[in-house]
């Protein structure tokens, strides 16, 4: 009998042992606060065990000691979740977790465009690197002139853009042609020019929107004392130019030849030696007139007859081109400040014995004018423009 009683007491502590050694085990999902959509991905931790939500916000903690632990959960843009629970011995708990949204909150990111630098050059500088703007500006600043011929149009672009993409003021005033859009830069002398300033980047805020990619501002020079200056070299090159103030307008005017009919090098791709390239060389006449003060006056125009001689080995003697430009600008300062501009050009390219195709002579002319008037608020109360294409 007492063998008996004390085998069942036996019994009964073991089977208490056992059981107080069973692991518990915490199971459940994770959800939104208020619209209880899952939140897959959260972090679950108990003690020495964690796991993580899966995409229907469900988990499995296993293999808990019985006890007490703290049920920590969190996820990227929820509020931190605690709770304190009891684990008996070889049970399951199961929970839902709601999460509460939090904003995740970042340092404030300042993000500052470099477009607003620019860059200038002064007279003395423009002078010694060429003797129109074509010249001068050609590789500065990322400017690069696309030009044909040397009196031919010079077309300023910026930084790989468009030659229409830019736009190029004198003094305020447009200097891009009606009908392509391009400005020609070899209108404009360097020595009668003060200053230039390179805007890149957009600025079509402040300058319209032709100016895509900058704008090149150009102010002229101006100086009471008569000024004159002439050059000379081979094959016929020469020029000269005069400055100065005749009834009170700033004159500035320009003459230039190109040298005509030089002898060069024949590549050995071509059969070696020394040739002539004839029909090389051209005229340019240019001439400003500028009038400060009250009202502002600008008249500019330029001749140019020059020579189209092809690429070597398929020569064309007889090929010539023609431009010829003319602007007129008016404006008023003050409280309301207006301004009237129109330009004209025409340009002609022929060639009467053409090596390949027959012979050609087209001519092509457009106008542009238009007038302004704002204050200085600024508050545009009236505007117009008009362009056209004739010829």
């Amino acid at each position: 009998m007492k063998t008996g009683w004390t085998g069942f007491m036996m019994l009964v502590l073991g089977a208490t042992g056992l059981g107080a050694q069973s692991p518990a085990e915490i199971r459940g999902r994770i959800v939104e606060a208020g619209t209880g959509a899952p939140v897959a991905g959260a972090r679950i931790t108990a003690g020495a065990s964690d796991a993580t939500a899966a995409a229907d916000g469900r988990f499995v903690l296993g293999a808990l000691p019985p006890g007490r632990l703290t049920l920590e959960v969190v996820s990227v843009g929820y509020r931190p979740y605690r709770e304190d629970l009891d684990l008996l011995p070889g049970i399951a708990l199961e929970r839902t977790v709601q999460l509460v949204g939090a904003p995740v909150e970042l340092e404030p990111i300042v993000v500052q465009a470099p477009g607003g630098a620019s860059a200038s050059l002064d007279r003395e500088e423009l002078v010694r690197r060429g003797a129109d703007l074509a010249r001068a500006l050609d590789g500065w600043e990322g400017v690069v002139v696309r030009r044909t011929g040397p009196f031919g149009p010079g077309s300023p672009q910026v930084r790989g853009s468009a030659p229409d993409e830019v736009l190029v003021l004198v003094d305020g005033f447009a200097l891009n042609d009606p009908l392509t859009g391009r400005a020609d830069l070899a209108q404009v002398a360097s020595r009668d020019v003060a200053t230039v300033r390179l805007l890149p980047g957009a600025r079509t805020s402040s300058a319209g929107g032709r100016a895509i990619a900058g704008v090149i501002e150009i102010t002229s020079y101006d100086d009471p004392r008569t000024t004159a200056a002439a050059w000379g070299g081979s094959h016929g090159a020469a020029g000269a130019d005069a400055a100065g103030e005749v009834l009170g307008l700033h004159v500035f005017a320009k003459g230039e030849r190109s040298p005509r009919d030089y002898p060069y090098e024949v590549p050995p791709n071509r059969g070696s030696g020394e040739a002539v390239r004839a029909n090389t060389g051209g005229d340019l006449w240019q001439l400003s007139l500028r009038k400060s003060g009250g009202t502002e006056v600008q008249l500019r125009g330029s001749v140019s007859d020059r020579g189209l001689p092809g690429p070597v080995g398929n020569e064309t003697p007889h090929a010539s081109a023609q431009e010829r430009s003319v602007f007129a600008g008016l404006r008023g300062t003050g409280a309301l400040r207006w301004g009237l501009f129109g330009s004209a050009l025409s340009t002609r390219a022929r060639d009467a014995q053409p090596p390949i195709g027959a012979p050609y002579d087209v001519e092509t002319q457009g106008w542009s004018a238009g007038g302004e008037a704002e204050w200085k608020r600024p508050l545009r109360i009236a505007g117009w423009r008009g362009s056209g294409v004739f010829g």
